[in-house]
Formats: C-alpha cells, structure tokens, sequence
C-alpha cells in the first residue's frame, strides 16, 4: 500500500519569531509522502522575509501569500480544494511538530476498522524559546477511560512491525462519536480526514470567521465519524503571551474565560446549525440516520441541555431560514424531532412557518 499523501497547511499571522520552526518541523517528517502550503494572512512583521528564505528549497513546499487576514478558517477555506491529501494538518505557526508525528498519525487512521474523522496526539508545552515547560500536557485525553483498540480488530498496514504495532495498539484510543465531550488536543495535535473537512465546511461568511478550525470541525465531524487519540506527545504547544488560547493554564479543571470568548463560541456553535439545516440532505446522505445526533452537537460542545440550545431565538431563526431544506426530510420527522428539542408549540411554529 502506497504512504498515503498528508498535507499540511501553515497558517500564519504575525509569528516571524516562529514561523521557521513551524515550516521546518513539517519538512522534517520521517514519513515520505507530504506536501507543505504555507499561507501568510497578510503580516505586518517580517514574515514575509522569513518566506522567502523557502522559495524554491524543496519540491513539497509552496507559499501562498494574502493581502488581507482571512483569519485561519478563511485562509483554509481559500486554499481547501487545491489541497491533494487524503488527511489534513492544520499546522499553528507559532507550534511544531515531531518528526514522528505524520507516520503515527497516519498508521493510526489506517490501522482504525473504520474510517475516522481525525485523530488526536499530545502535546508537550513549550514557552517562546522553546523550552519545555511540561513534559506531556494532555489532560483532555486522559480524563476518561476511552475503548483500545485491539489487535484483532486493527488493519493491518504493510510495512509496520510487530513492535510498532503493538506501541501504537497501545497508544491509541478511539472515542465513540456519540460521546458529546472534548476528549482531544487543541490545534496542531489533530490529523483529519480531509474529504470529511470538504464535505462540511462552512458556508457564507469563511473570510469573517474568527474562531479557530477545531472548533468547529472537529464537534461536527467527530458526530459523523467518531476520533481516535493517540497517547503520545507528538507535536509543541507554545506560550508565549500572544496565541488566543495560551492563556489556559495547565491544571486540569481549571481555565480562563471571557466574555467575549464565550461569544465568539456562541457564533461558532450557530455555524455548526447552519451548515446543517441549509445542506440537510447533504449531511443525511453523508452520515444517514444520524443528522439530527449532528444537530444536537453544538449544545453538546457549550455543555448546554438541548432544550436551550435550541430555545436560542438566533438558532430558531436559522431554523425557520432553512426549513424548507429541513423539511425535504420528511415534514412529520422534522416536527418530531424539533419537539423533542423545544417544545410541540414551538416545533410547529417552525415547520409550519
């Protein structure tokens, strides 16, 4: 079997200091088939002259270089069809990665009895140098007991010995896609399918989109296909005062959160519904019987009960916008299904609106 091609996409804004660290840890990988875009969002540092410093250097890597900051959803969304992999790395540029990361994260989709929607490493945290700050951060991986993956089960994939094998069998959990809670690293630490990120990408406003990629692909495709995480650090989460989500500290159970960052999730959420309820038939033929476990994924991700989720005026707006897609699934089981989520008067206002 021919190594799978992963492309890796590097999303900069800003981060000169780091960005060269980011670009070659990917050219560093001990896997044989990568290809590397690198995007600049329009920097106002020197970015720029750290890019050119790899023009022409290696066949596998190209630059694409914007004049206006789409944000990294936009800018992903820009470039989405000229990728060529079969799985997808959104790569931060102020983190790197391991040059085992590729080859492991590939083997553990590949070993997987079904396909999955991502797979999800840890992650070793480094400060602006470099330095090691933990030596393993992964409390969202390890905070629950998830299924192994035996090896009677496993494909197998050509190439890999008996002892590779079993370290990655012991390695690897999988996460059952009904499970509603975040069990995976931020960012960098995740491989996609990138077929599944074609499929349910966002619509309408990409190039405003200020939250992050995972926050949004990875509640809904994880509802589609379930993950897989792997228990191992293979990629460096930096701090250094600047990065959004940086200011989480490392102490399971406790974080740091802003108004404006629930916001901003809140949005993010809505994006999820709206992919939905405008492409219903869509993800109906693309996960069929589960389109509505896919429409209670964004109160899932805000821990919110369905019901108030739902009772959202923003999310019955979207609602009603698209019911005539939503209803192409058959008028009785949209009425159903809306009042099991807010209420027989609601649900008929909405499908008979």
């Amino acid at each position: 079997m021919a190594a799978p091609l992963v492309s890796f996409v590097v999303i900069n804004y800003n981060y000169e200091d780091y960005l060269a660290e980011a670009i070659d840890s990917v050219l560093a990988q001990d896997y044989p088939n990568i290809e590397c875009v690198v995007i600049d969002n329009a920097s106002t540092d020197g970015s720029r002259e750290v890019l050119a410093r790899y023009e022409g250097v290696d066949a596998r890597l190209s630059i694409r270089r914007f004049d206006r900051n789409l944000n990294q959803m936009g800018a992903l969304l820009r470039i989405l069809d000229d990728l060529r992999g079969r799985y997808l790395t959104i790569v931060d540029a102020d983190d790197f990665i391991f040059p085992n990361y590729a080859s492991q994260h590939v083997l553990a989709h590949e070993m997987a009895p079904r396909g999955l929607a991502f797979t999800s490493s840890c992650v070793v945290e480094v400060d602006g140098a470099g330095c090691v700050l933990t030596a393993g951060y992964d409390p969202f991986l390890s905070n629950v007991v998830q299924a192994r993956l035996a090896d009677g089960e496993a494909n197998a994939v050509e190439g890999v010995g008996a002892t590779d094998r079993a370290l990655l069998l012991e390695a690897i959990r999988l996460v059952d896609r009904d499970d509603p809670k975040w069990r995976w690293s931020p960012g960098t630490a995740n491989m996609h399918d990138l077929s599944l990120v074609r499929a349910t990408r966002p619509i309408g406003h990409a190039e405003a989109y200020v939250g992050a990629t995972d926050n949004y692909f990875m509640w809904l495709n994880h509802a589609i296909a379930g993950s897989a995480q792997i228990l191992t650090p293979l990629s460096a989460y930096r701090h250094h005062g600047r990065n959004r989500y940086g200011a989480m500290p490392s102490v399971a159970g406790l974080t740091i959160g802003t108004r404006s960052g629930v916001n901003r999730s809140a949005v993010r959420r809505r994006d999820i519904t709206l992919a939905l309820a405008s492409r219903a038939r869509a993800f109906q033929q693309l996960a069929p019987g589960r389109f509505w476990k896919l429409m209670d994924a964004p109160a899932a991700a805000d821990g919110q009960p369905v019901e108030l989720y739902f009772a959202n005026p923003l999310v019955q707006k979207i609602l009603i916008e698209h019911r005539a897609e939503l209803l192409s699934l058959g008028a009785a089981e949209v009425e159903r299904e809306l009042a099991e989520r807010m209420g027989r008067k609601a649900a008929r206002r909405i499908a008979r609106a």
